[in-house]
C-alpha cells in the first residue's frame, strides 16, 4: 500500500505523516488518523457557514482546540496531526481576514 504524500494536505506535517503511516503499514493506525483528520476539515468546512465573522473566529479557535485535544495515537504522529490541524484552521480564518480587506 502507498500512502500519496498529499493525502493529508500540502503542507510540510501532512507530507511526512504520510511518508510515516505509509511506512508503517497499520491499516488501522491509518484508518484511524485517517477519519480523525477526516471529521476535523469536515467541521471546518461546516463552520464556513457562520455568516458573523467574529462568531466564525471563535468557532474555529473552539473546534480547533476541542480536535487537537482529541489527538491521541502516538507522540510523532500526535505531533504531525496537531501541526495539520493548527495550519488548516489558521488558512480558515486567513480567508477571514482577506474578505475583510475586500470589504474596505
Amino acid at each position: 500500500m502507498t500512502i500519496d504524500p498529499f493525502t493529508f494536505g500540502g503542507s510540510y506535517a501532512g507530507e511526512i505523516l504520510a511518508e510515516i503511516l505509509d511506512q508503517e503499514k497499520d491499516r488501522k493506525l491509518i484508518r484511524r488518523v485517517s477519519t480523525f483528520l477526516h471529521h476535523t476539515f469536515a467541521g471546518f468546512t461546516q463552520l464556513s457557514a457562520v455568516g458573523n465573522d467574529s462568531l466564525f473566529t471563535e468557532f474555529v479557535v473552539l473546534w480547533r482546540n476541542e480536535r487537537t485535544s482529541k489527538v491521541k495515537f502516538r507522540d510523532d504522529i500526535d505531533s504531525l496531526v496537531k501541526s495539520i490541524i493548527v495550519g488548516v484552521s489558521r488558512d480558515w480564518l486567513r480567508g477571514v481576514e482577506q474578505e475583510e480587506e475586500h470589504d474596505d
